[in-house]
């Protein structure tokens, strides 16, 4: 059972620390939505408020970040939307109820302790020490490494909103960005959601009710592409930022440039190609096993639509143990349940992407991973953003494999290093110091980097190439020119095992004991309480797990 309940909280992050308050606002915040004239008035009324916000003091940031925590405590966590949420992505409403609270409260508590004057986090950042990362990920850390460029955040101008233009593919994603946006950048927000999420306005709303209170956040829904662009070329909006591709930040700055907005800059999170750099030299068969199991755990998350999902494996072509791994990879490809690409286009675009390597399509009825042995330069030039892993040998050692990472792989958001316990130190500082990437995972998925980003690393693409974006998420401690944020792992003997998914009931009970913050001794409740309604026979095996979203064995 511990191994589970340390999986889960690799799953999510860290438990919180507070103990829960009692509610000190009204009842929960109405959605002020419905109409364009509605959002119209309230745009008006956030652009009059953005100036005495953007004047706030940090102890007025931290009452309404302590509120919102307490909303997030509060809500009840109404099983409509996570079961519309559970629909989408065929995936337990445990697991996403556990991981959209645990990185929200995260990112809440991080903010309010960063807003003290003495931190001992801040101090370690500055520094550029390893923050350990606690249950978020066992074992784990974080650290900020800085650079000599001059970084710099666009903010929307006095008298504007910003508006954030929310993700499709996971729900935490445009909240982290609101909070971003209101609590760091002391901007007033107006969030549209995403046509594939709208049921997030419900959960939402109770959970930024102060702020939306306030008049710094409100919400829109998705009305269509002809809405949205009239959206961004409102007078009042004086910055964007959004998470989705390219082509959607090019169609929202060719907006803002017929409008005659050419001064209302974009911050933006793209994805990337994201590459996993497999080291040579003498793995043990358990690391070669572990490396594998969460190489293809990593692919089939979320259906592959992930801006993290590996997509390309490098290894060195002069590795003796490089067959070895890649059959692992084939055999866990097979073994581990394939998860719904529910993400339009995330199989049609597998399927082109295996066209390109000479290999056959696997249709739009399949969920399966398209793996390559041997990819094409052409499919590292655009990210697939579905189930599609390929296979790229390089000459020479992690070095190199560093150098076509830089130099092939589109994007620099984020990458991952594996490699045994047996290479040489040096080399992995070498190499890690070599990767342009915002975010460098060291025998960890990068998914871990935006784990960190809640606990105050950062999240974002490298300077200097906008293919992944530009600007940073996280930052709480306010770090200057950061160059990217370093996560590292134990060895991977040591790590968990990323395909062992736990029942449902084990996020229900790391729910209660941390994001509810009631405490281990909750938590231990509802996993007795649960085995005894089983033992009882007051709900079936079979039943309890499909309420609880227990993954199919």
């Amino acid at each position: 059972m511990m191994k589970f309940v340390l999986f889960a909280a690799v799953v999510g992050c860290t438990q919180a620390l507070l103990a829960p308050r009692q509610p000190q606002l009204r009842s929960r915040t109405r959605l002020r939505l419905a109409t364009q004239s509605l959002l119209e008035r309230d745009i008006t009324r956030l652009a009059d408020r953005s100036k005495s916000w953007a004047a706030s003091k940090p102890e007025e940031r931290v009452a309404v970040a302590e509120a919102c925590l307490e909303c997030l405590r509060t809500e009840p966590w109404d099983a409509g939307w996570l079961q519309a949420q559970t629909d989408l992505e065929a995936t337990s409403p445990a697991r996403s109820r556990y991981v959209f609270g645990a990185v929200v409260g995260d990112w809440l508590e991080t903010f309010i302790e960063a807003q003290a004057p003495a931190s001992e986090t801040r101090h370690a950042f500055e520094n550029g020490e390893r923050v350990p990362l606690g249950l978020s990920v066992p074992g784990a850390t974080a650290e900020i490494v800085r650079g000599e460029h001059k970084a710099t955040e666009a903010r929307a101008a006095e008298g504007t909103v910003s508006l954030v233009l929310g993700a499709g593919n996971q729900s935490f994603l445009a909240l982290i960005d609101v909070l971003q946006r209101a609590l760091i950048n002391k901007e007033c927000v107006v969030l549209k959601h995403h046509p594939l999420r709208p049921w997030l306005v419900k959960p939402y709303a109770a959970i930024l009710e102060p702020l939306i209170e306030l008049d710094v956040v409100a919400q829109t829904l998705d009305e269509g592409v002809d809405a949205a662009a009239a959206l961004v070329a409102h007078r009042l909006i004086g910055h964007v930022h959004l998470t989705g591709g390219e082509a959607t930040r090019d169609a929202v700055r060719r907006t803002l440039d017929a409008a005659g907005k050419q001064d209302v800059a974009i911050s933006s999170e793209l994805g990337c190609v994201t590459p996993w750099l497999v080291a040579g030299g003498a793995w043990t068969a358990k690391e070669l096993k572990v490396a594998a199991r969460n190489v293809v755990a990593a692919k089939k998350a979320n259906g592959g639509s992930n801006c993290l999902s590996p997509q390309v494996l490098i290894v060195s072509r002069d590795w003796p143990q490089r067959e070895d791994f890649l059959g692992l990879v084939e055999e866990e490809l097979r073994r581990q349940r394939d998860e719904r690409a529910y993400y339009p286009g995330a199989r049609e675009r597998r399927d082109a992407a295996l066209v390109k390597c000479g290999m056959k399509p696997l249709g739009v009825e399949s969920d399966a991973v398209g793996f390559v042995r041997d990819v094409c330069d052409e499919v590292l030039e655009e990210e697939v953003f579905g189930p599609f892993l390929a296979v790229k040998e390089v000459d020479g050692g992690l070095l190199e494999a560093a150098d076509f990472a830089n130099q092939k792989c589109r994007g620099t958001l984020s990458c991952t290093v594996l490699h045994p316990q047996s290479l040489n130190t040096m080399m992995l500082v070498a190499v890690v110091d070599k990767l342009n990437y915002g975010s460098v995972a060291v025998n960890v998925w990068s998914a871990f980097g935006y784990t960190a980003l809640a606990r105050g690393a950062t999240w974002g693409a490298h300077h200097g190439d906008d293919a992944s974006g530009s600007g940073v998420i996280g930052n709480h401690y306010s770090i200057p020119n950061v160059e990217k944020s370093v996560v590292r792992g134990g060895p991977l003997r040591k790590t968990v095992d990323l395909s062992a998914i736990p029942p449902g009931v084990v996020f229900d009970a790391l729910f209660e004991a941390s994001v509810r913050g009631r405490g281990a001794g909750a938590g231990a409740s509802v996993l007795f309480r649960r085995l005894l309604g089983v033992l009882r026979g007051v709900a079936p095996v079979g039943q309890r797990g499909e309420a609880y979203g227990a993954p199919p064995m």
